[in-house]
């Protein structure tokens, strides 16, 4: 049982599915002919070269910070700031995460843990807690192959 509405939608967009196909059809022979000209060409190899360089900057950057942390760390009166290279301090932590989950549960911070959504709708399904209501909700889903649909438009 089908409704004309949803049959001429159907049909609209395996139209549009039709014309998408064939466009990447078109765009994959345009592809193809100019990957094989010598302007391609010469762009693949400026690309590669640029990709080498880039390499090497982050490459050159990662030692120079390296360097620059090495010395900071080898003063004995260091200073912050090496021309082109500033030395920042940050505050990191260094912790077991359960260690900070039992904590926050003990000490009434429980806001600053987060839900596993995906894990807890799991075990909701199973446990079926009083504060959770479970629903069936209808959601529609396209077939792939629709093209039995094309000879709608040509009516």
């Amino acid at each position: 049982m089908s409704s004309i509405k949803v049959d001429n939608m159907l049909a609209e967009l395996a139209k549009l599915r039709e014309t998408q196909n064939e466009m990447d059809g078109r765009a994959k022979t345009f592809e193809a002919i100019f990957k094989a000209t010598k302007e391609y060409q010469e762009y693949q190899h400026a690309c590669n070269e640029k990709n080498v360089v880039v390499s090497e900057i982050a490459n050159l950057e990662n030692d120079i910070r390296q360097v620059a942390i090495e010395d900071y760390n080898s003063r004995e009166n260091p200073t912050k700031d090496y021309g082109g290279v500033q030395i920042k301090i940050f505050t990191t932590l260094d912790y077991n995460e359960q260690d900070a989950v039992r904590y926050c549960l003990d000490h009434q911070h429980a806001n600053l843990l987060k839900l596993n959504k995906s894990g807890f709708e799991k075990v909701a399904k199973e446990l079926r807690p009083d504060f959770v209501t479970i629903k069936e909700e209808p959601r529609a889903q396209i077939a792939g192959d629709i093209s039995e649909y094309l000879d709608i438009l040509a009516r």
